[in-house]
């Protein structure tokens, strides 16, 4: 039996998740409840590196379109970083990419960022190099250096390399459970 328990923000309830025979109960705050592997619809692992300032996360989704999302950070401060509880996060991971495709095997299983947030990642990007460009065009055809201009390029260029690793993903890919836990390290 996995389980799995964090708070995602400050202002946030705990949460809880655990495996149990064929299904995953869930508790957020003083609400619980169970969802069966039969009625689960989808699965999407984002497993971001040790080293970033992102969380890695488990979305589940469930035949009525509720999202649960796991996630290894627990309690992020106000200005200041999260803990994280990679270690419980990815036994509990490897726990349930295990039970899910045994239990149901017509679950999708996808991994690495949201659709969306690889769009934005992107969008991002694609703003970040216009602006720097134009800036240092415009300063350029001015003639002269604008020493506000370039401090704020300075800081949408120390910003863009967190967006790097997510855009470079190339979004939410098919996700082979057996062949992703057998590259893992830790055995389940």
């Amino acid at each position: 039996m996995a389980v799995h328990a964090f708070q995602p923000g400050p202002l946030s309830a705990s949460r809880r998740y655990e495996l149990d025979g064929d299904g995953l109960a869930w508790r957020i705050g003083r609400r619980s409840g169970r969802v069966a592997f039969s009625d689960i619809t989808s699965l999407r692992l984002h497993v971001a590196p040790a080293a970033s300032q992102f969380h890695s996360a488990c979305v589940v989704t469930d035949r009525s379109g509720r999202r649960y999302t796991i996630s290894e950070a627990f309690k992020p401060k106000f200005f200041a970083d999260a803990t994280k509880r990679t270690e419980s996060f990815m036994v509990f991971t490897r726990a349930l990419l295990t039970a899910l495709p045994a239990a149901n095997p017509a679950a999708v299983l996808t991994l690495g960022p949201s659709r969306s947030d690889w769009i934005t990642a992107i969008i991002v990007l694609i703003v970040v190099g216009a602006m720097s460009l134009g800036g240092i065009a415009i300063m350029i055809i001015q003639g002269q250096i604008a020493w506000a201009g370039l401090a704020f390029i300075g800081v949408l260029l120390a910003l863009a390399p967190g967006f790097w690793p997510v855009a470079r993903s190339g979004g939410p890919k098919p996700l082979d459970a057996q062949a992703w836990l057998a590259s893992q390290q830790t055995p389940v």
